[in-house]
């Protein structure tokens, strides 16, 4: 069932490989060309893109609050089928919310930045995303249940605008991060910001 930007169990999936015989971009477009999955507002998978970085591809999927069998029933049927292959991180708590929540992929610039943020082990990722609304081009960040602490994410209305904006060595500079992983991405013309 779908459910919307800031309801239900918020998931994000990184790709670093494909199935022998496909290729990233089939797999990308045969889930974004599938109406039962795709819907940028209201999923079960919001966004979905070819990543230039350290991870291949990059899906947002959203399931009912609660739902991890769901989010389980996802990944193991359509998104398999599909031939999404990834590791996942699970959101937890977003920047700003609930007053103003800024959720990491939910109206996205055109090209984006998705951050993979470890932080310190003395430090609490609560804390540190509190400090990522200062990152040149900052969009949205939340604490994530995963093998890194945030995903954070920047953007501009192109690549070469984000990259200006040095927004790797900004998040560098904030006290408790010990080190990050990122991969860009251009939102392709079919799809709204999402």
């Amino acid at each position: 069932m779908p459910v919307g930007k800031y309801d239900g169990l918020h998931a994000f999936v990184f790709m670093h490989r494909v199935p022998p015989g496909k290729t990233l971009r089939k797999v990308i477009g045969d889930v974004r060309r599938d109406r039962d999955l795709f819907d940028p507002e209201r999923g079960p998978v919001m966004f979905a893109a070819e990543c230039q970085g350290d991870f291949i591809g990059f899906l947002h999927l959203v399931v009912e609050e609660g739902d991890l069998k769901g989010l389980n029933d996802l990944r193991a049927g359509p998104l398999w089928d599909h031939g999404v292959r990834s590791d996942v991180a699970i959101e937890d708590t977003v920047f700003g919310a609930p007053a103003q929540p800024l959720g990491p992929k939910r109206g996205s610039p055109r090209a984006c930045g998705i951050q993979l943020v470890h932080v310190e082990p003395t430090e609490r990722p609560r804390e540190v995303l509190d400090r990522m609304g200062d990152v040149p081009g900052f969009v949205g960040a939340s604490t994530v249940s995963g093998s890194f602490d945030i995903l954070l994410e920047v953007g501009a209305d192109d690549v070469d605008s984000l990259l200006q904006t040095s927004p790797v060595d900004a998040l560098h500079a904030i006290s408790g991060v010990e080190r990050s992983e990122a991969a860009f991405a251009i939102i392709p013309p079919d799809e709204d910001a999402g």
